[in-house]
């Protein structure tokens, strides 16, 4: 479904889901808005796929660029929206090889939606940078935010997200050779790894960094009694008034990090 040729395209009824064969393909510059609460079923497209793609407009110079996505929940999985009475079990089954939102385009934003029971929430292409995500959520799939930059080139530059969760995945976060920052967010209950910081080197020289800020981590240790919850292999990452909550206490805290290279 290709609505680079719209502008605005509007979802009016969020009390009905949409359910879509396809995968839905936009640009930068264009803006899909629901009322929130708007529900996008997408396990229905045939695999490999991405529930959304975001090309480059050629109209988008500027930092924080036009709003792509707004008050819109993509469902990867007919089971993926669950709820929090199990969080201590595996992650709701998620739709193998199938991507929540594909980024093709620099300076976009995205706020107020969720990607829920997809292999990865999130994958980034050619030009993809100076990209923002307000208030979302990446949930219940394999992989919340996923980033590698491996084979491409002009991307990574300045992605930020702000207030967003990522949770109940089984890995929250995966990152190689992006320049993410998380502001306010919140990383709970993710099985396997909140965050693995894979960043490789060229010469010698960090391609790029992870900066975490007044985030919030929380009981991964409680889901798989393993330690390693944040893994930093070759990279910086730089952590700043962030709290750690473990119910297993300080047992939990003592073998969170794995750290071989920069963590300040």
């Amino acid at each position: 479904i290709n609505f680079v040729t719209h502008g605005f395209i509007y979802f009016p009824r969020p009390a009905v889901a949409y359910r879509i064969t396809s995968g839905l393909i936009t640009a930068s510059g264009k803006c899909l808005v629901g009322e929130p609460g708007t529900l996008i079923y997408c396990f229905s497209i045939t695999t490999p796929a991405s529930a959304l793609t975001v090309n480059d407009g050629g109209n988008n110079r500027g930092h924080t660029g036009p709003v792509a996505a707004k008050h819109l929940g993509f469902r990867g999985h007919p089971t993926g929206w669950s709820s929090w009475t199990n969080v201590y079990a595996d992650p709701t089954p998620y739709t193998a090889n199938l991507t929540g939102v594909t980024i093709n385009s620099p300076a976009c934003m995205f706020e107020n939606c969720a990607w829920v029971g997809f292999d990865k929430c999130t994958d980034f292409n050619y030009g993809s940078y100076l990209l923002s995500f307000h208030d979302c959520a990446f949930q219940y799939s394999n992989y919340g935010v996923y980033f590698d930059a491996t084979g491409e080139s002009n991307l990574g530059e300045n992605i930020e997200f702000r207030k967003c969760t990522i949770a109940n995945n089984k890995y929250g976060l995966y990152n190689n050779r992006g320049e993410l920052r998380f502001i306010g967010c919140s990383f709970d209950f993710n099985r396997n790894e909140h965050v693995n910081d894979n960043i490789m080197k060229t010469g010698g020289v960090a391609g790029a960094a992870v900066v975490f800020d007044h985030c919030h981590f929380e009981n991964t240790w409680t889901c798989s009694q393993s330690a390693n919850k944040i893994v930093n292999t070759s990279g910086m990452m730089i952590l700043q008034n962030c709290l750690f909550y473990e119910s297993q206490g300080d047992a939990a805290i003592a073998g969170y990090f794995k750290n071989d290279d920069e963590m300040i």
